[in-house]
Formats: C-alpha cells, sequence, structure tokens
C-alpha cells in the first residue's frame, strides 16, 4: 500500500457554539487585563463638565484618556500577536480552534 505524497485535507469550519465560547473566554480575559491595568494606570475615570469648546478636543472632559489609549493598545495587541504567533488566541486554544489561512492550512 502506498501512501500520496500530498494529501489536500480542506479546513473545517468550527461550529458556532465553539467559536462564541472562545470569544467569551477572550473577552473575560481582556476585561481581567483591563481591571488591573486601569488599577496600576489610575483608578477609576472622573467627567467633569465640558466647555463649550469641548468639541475640539475629545478628551478635555475624560482625564483617563492615556488609559483608555493604553488598553485599546493591549487589546490589539492581544489578538494581533497570538493569532500571528500560534494562529490561536487563549479562548480558541481552550476550545480547540485555530485560525488558519486557506490556501496553506498554517497559522
Amino acid at each position: 500500500m502506498t501512501t500520496p505524497t500530498s494529501v489536500s485535507i480542506e479546513p473545517i469550519l468550527a461550529v458556532r457554539r465553539h467559536r462564541v465560547a472562545a470569544a467569551i473566554i477572550d473577552y473575560v480575559t481582556i476585561a481581567i487585563a483591563f481591571a488591573l491595568t486601569r488599577a496600576a494606570l489610575g483608578g477609576e475615570e472622573v467627567f467633569k463638565e465640558s466647555s463649550s469648546t469641548s468639541w475640539l478636543n475629545f478628551y478635555e472632559g475624560n482625564p483617563g484618556w492615556l488609559t483608555e489609549i493604553v488598553l485599546l493598545i493591549l487589546t490589539i495587541g492581544y489578538f494581533w500577536s497570538q493569532h500571528a504567533v500560534w494562529g490561536q488566541t487563549l479562548g480558541k486554544r481552550l476550545c480547540r480552534l485555530k485560525v488558519v489561512a486557506a490556501a496553506t492550512g498554517e497559522a
């Protein structure tokens, strides 16, 4: 019996409930990271009354704008780096899902 030299295996799409479970795990992970980061960078947000020119400066009434930028960068970095390196986030690993290229089947 001979083994074929190239086997074409189509990637199987994940079931919707597994994707939702992975997303919930990822967002809980992000929420915990947000809470820790917010506590480390300054705690709670305090909004003050805006002036008539506040539309020129979106961050005038929000002293925690720098924290929000840091959290946005951490969120993008979490998803981008894990998908780029492993093809999986923490939630996808726990649900045994992987993002692969359609042409090559690699992460």
